[in-house]
Formats: C-alpha cells, sequence, structure tokens
C-alpha cells in the first residue's frame, strides 16, 4: 500500500543517545537499527512500535507535504530521537509526537482498547500489554489518551 522497505543496519547514535529507527523518504526505507535488536527480540513491542512510527512518519511527514511538519526538498533521513531527553525543535517535536499518536492509534484503536481493558476483569497491565502485542508504557499512555486509565490495573 504505501510501497516502504525496511532495512536493518547500524544507525549513527550520540552517547547515551538511543535511535531504534529512521526514514528515508527519498527512497521510501525505514531503516530499523540493529544495534538494538536485543531490545526487539527479548521485549514486546519495541519493534513494532517503531515500525508504526516510521509509517506515521511517512503518512504525515513524507507523503503529505501539506502538513507542513518536513521540508521535503531537503533530501535528509529522519532519525527519530527521544525528544523528552534531546534538545529538539518545534517541528522535530511535532513530528515525534504525531509520528507517537499515529502508531498508538494504529496499533490499538480505541475499541480494542476499550474490549482489552473491560474483558480484563483485573489482569494486570502486562498481561493485557503482552494480549495487545505492545508494550506497558504504549498500552498505559493510549487507555489515559482515551479516558480509560481508570480500567488499568497495576502490574
Amino acid at each position: 500500500m504505501f510501497d516502504l522497505r525496511i532495512t536493518w543496519g547500524p544507525l549513527e547514535e550520540d552517547p547515551g543517545e538511543r535511535v531504534l529507527g529512521a526514514l528515508d523518504p527519498t527512497t521510501k526505507t525505514v531503516h530499523m537499527n540493529e544495534k538494538h535488536l536485543p531490545l526487539f527480540v527479548e521485549v514486546l513491542g519495541p519493534e513494532r512500535f517503531t515500525l508504526a512510527h516510521e509509517l506515521g512518519h511517512w503518512v504525515y511527514d513524507a507523503e503529505s507535504p501539506e502538513q507542513l511538519t518536513l521540508d521535503v526538498e531537503a533530501a535528509t533521513t529522519i532519525y527519530c530521537r527521544d525528544t523528552r531527553s534531546q534538545p529538539a525543535s518545534d517541528q522535530a517535536a511535532i513530528r515525534e509526537i504525531n509520528a507517537n499518536k499515529f502508531a498508538a492509534c494504529l496499533l490499538l484503536p480505541a475499541d480494542l482498547v476499550r474490549g482489552a481493558l473491560v474483558a480484563s476483569e483485573g489482569a494486570s497491565l502486562a498481561r493485557i500489554a503482552a494480549d495487545c502485542g505492545v508494550s506497558k508504557a504504549t498500552l498505559r499512555i493510549r487507555a489515559e489518551d482515551l479516558g480509560l486509565g481508570h480500567l488499568l490495573q497495576p502490574s
């Protein structure tokens, strides 16, 4: 549908930084950082979220330049850095927030979250997140965004 390709390889990171993925709009390529392959293999959620996040960048930033969040004339790769710990321009912060919200909505549609929480009957956050194939943090954030945080049980 989007004609994106996915590659695995090392991505540059500054000391103390963790870059899980990047998007190159000019080649329509999502780059996954193989330096963090153990995280992707051992922890449920980060790989799927990173792929969905990069797709969000494609939909919002590369395929829809009218969003005005990406200079499509500049042939540059979008490296997804944690905007909570890195100083970012307003445009970079907007791009990251949009991509995160896109990923959360794609992986956790409202009806799925509502149904999973109502049907959980006291199941732990970790169990529900595992059933949904996402991290606990992603589920918690999405549930709270939907006003359903009160239905979460502690892990």
